[in-house]
């Protein structure tokens, strides 16, 4: 019998052993000793076997054993024993004290693989659990700071840890203090880290058969990258009474996973909140009317600006609503410029709009351009519409006033052709023919100038009265001029500036500024019409005359350039009604001429 005891004991795969009740010390085991832990048998016998539990253990044994020395039984109690390579097993022991024989009976199962099945099936429960958390109360459009603020919390729950923390990393992370290259966490006082995202270590409960041979760490750290560049550090700390275990450090790193792909959604949705403000921001603070349309010129939306001006918010110019404002006469042209940009890849119209407060139609300057799908087709279209009513306007009055001026400068050339003929005419000598045309010449030029100075109102008449006496140097003790102020028509200006020359010049050679004793005065006023308000009803009566000449009031004998102005020019140009006397002591001349409209293309409203 005590042979195939014996044979039974030396061929049981489990552990077997006698202990003695008193001392703990192992009398007899099993070569299954040798074989599962590597510890040789002769090392063993005669010796406790407490050394050879993990110290996590080792206070639970102690009272399993005194449970034995009591003489109670020890079924299913577990430890972890350490084997020679370093590596840890666990073993569920049953024990039966023999008190009359002062020993113990042990049988060992290893239970190792069975226990690692079952911890990474409560590890990935665990985590998925998590993971489901993480999924139901982070949002992905909350802000990044929020975002990882409520996961750090969630996270420091679910590992039971001290602290877990979030950081920004600005300009991206020293490779040497990032937990990347060699191994560190970035902290100096942290122990080695497994590149990547979380330490090794061990717990109270469970640990890695490798865990005595390394430092537990205190810190599980994660480094968050996007598009290279390290964004971010999530940071894990134990309580000084708990290690972390491997499942610790797997829960660690999908998590971590997890919340990194939450933090990438979460920047990409906050950018594109900030790209929305921003454009927001810059649409509302255009001066333009801007607008999005789809095919044909079926509008979706219209911006804050369309609405302030034609009252229609988004819903009233949806579809084709934006056409009730545009003029009724430029609907069919702006419907065909659209229906040809579907072609083109591009719109530019003018039209015009009709503003809410004032009812005022303007012009307004709209382009739009489409947006395209990566195939080439087109999205949407967006536009802008810019008023040019004001640019309108000015391109109409360019239009008229290039149109006067080649009116003007026809009617010059005219006006100096017929004023060199007659000159020619009046005059054999051909420098007495340059000094008067010279001197028409200028006196065409001056009133030019005067013109010049305000083209879109009338000239003032003792202006060019003066420019004219002034031209010649007449003295003022011999000059009286008096009268109302007067701005006479663009259209008889230069008439009338050709008359007061030739009369100055007549003045200057032979009336009255010619000798010292001499005097000019010159006076008008202004006939009102009885009952209308039209200035074309005014008459303007001027009066020259010269006195103090020693002079016989005899006619001349033939009719100059400068009386031929006066008496027929001026009568047939302007319906003037002219007189010239030769009196005694010098010429009185007067002028009745009407005051017409001195409205004209250079100040007409277009």
């Amino acid at each position: 019998m005590t042979s195939q005891v014996d044979h039974l004991f030396n061929a049981s795969l489990d552990l077997l052993a006698v202990a003695s009740l008193r001392t703990g010390a192992w009398l007899r085991i099993n070569p299954t000793f040798e074989r599962v832990l590597g510890w040789r048998c002769s090392d063993l016998v005669r010796r406790s076997g407490l050394h050879l539990v993990h110290p996590r253990d080792r206070r639970a044994t102690l009272e399993a054993v005194k449970t034995l020395s009591a003489g109670h039984a020890l079924k299913n109690f577990e430890n972890c024993l350490l084997c020679r390579d370093g590596s840890e097993r666990v073993f569920q022991w049953n024990a039966v004290p023999q008190r009359d024989r002062g020993e113990i009976y042990c049988v060992a199962r290893d239970v190792t693989d069975e226990r690692t099945d079952q911890r990474l099936r409560r590890d990935e429960e665990r985590a998925q659990a998590v993971l489901t958390e993480l999924c139901v109360r982070l949002d992905p459009a909350a802000d990044p700071a929020k975002l990882m603020d409520r996961a750090s919390r969630l996270l420091k729950t679910a590992l039971q840890a001290e602290e877990v923390s979030f950081s920004l990393i600005a300009n991206g992370p020293d490779p040497d203090r990032a937990n990347h290259d060699d191994g560190t966490s970035g902290d100096p006082d942290a122990p080695p880290v497994k590149a990547g995202s979380a330490s090794r270590g061990g717990s109270e409960a469970e640990a890695e058969p490798s865990s005595l041979a390394q430092a537990p760490a205190a810190r599980l750290t994660h480094i968050f990258y996007e598009d290279g560049e390290a964004i971010g550090c999530l940071r894990a700390t134990s309580k000084p009474s708990r290690r972390w275990s491997a499942g610790d450090e797997r829960l660690f790193s999908s998590a971590a996973d997890y919340i990194g792909d939450a933090l990438q959604t979460a920047r990409k949705e906050q950018e594109l909140r900030e790209a929305r403000d921003r454009l927001a921001t810059l649409v509302e603070g255009a001066p333009h009317l801007v607008w999005r349309a789809v095919h044909n010129g079926f509008w979706t939306w219209c911006g804050p600006q369309w609405t302030a001006f034609t009252g229609q918010d988004s819903n009233d110019c949806r579809a084709f609503g934006w056409l009730d404002p545009v003029h009724p006469e430029d609907r069919g042209p702006v419907r065909a410029k659209w229906a040809a940009a579907a072609n083109g890849g591009v719109l530019n119209v003018q039209f015009r709009l009709r503003n809410q407060d004032t009812g005022e139609y303007r012009w307004f300057q709209t382009r739009a351009a489409p947006v395209r799908d990566e195939h080439g087709g087109v999205l949407e279209w967006l536009g802008t519409c810019t008023d040019i009513h004001e640019l309108k306007d000015l391109q109409g009055r360019q239009h008229l006033l290039v149109a006067e001026l080649q009116h003007r400068v026809r009617n010059m050339l005219s006006v100096v052709r017929s004023v060199f003929t007659r000159t020619v005419e009046t005059n054999s000598d051909i420098e007495q023919v340059t000094d008067h045309f010279s001197g028409r010449l200028e006196a065409l030029a001056r009133t030019q100038v005067i013109v010049t100075r305000n083209p879109g109102n009338g000239v003032d008449l003792e202006s060019l009265i003066r420019d004219e006496l002034t031209s010649v140097a007449a003295g003022e003790d011999q000059v009286s001029i008096s009268g109302p102020p007067v701005d006479l028509p663009i259209q008889s200006v230069e008439s009338m500036g050709l008359v007061l020359h030739e009369l100055t010049s007549n003045a200057i050679k032979y009336g009255g500024l010619r000798i010292a004793g001499g005097r000019l005065d010159i006076a008008w006023h202004v006939e009102r019409g009885e009952g209308s308000a039209d200035r074309a009803a005014n008459w303007l009566h001027l009066t020259w005359a010269e006195t103090g000449v020693p002079a016989v009031p005899v006619e001349p004998g033939r009719k100059g350039f400068g009386l031929e102005l006066i008496a027929e020019a001026l009568p047939y140009r302007l319906g003037a009604k002219t007189t010239v006397e030769f009196k005694g002591g010098g010429i009185v001349c007067t002028i009745a001429l009407p005051l017409v409209d001195t409205a004209s293309v250079w100040s007409a409203e277009v």
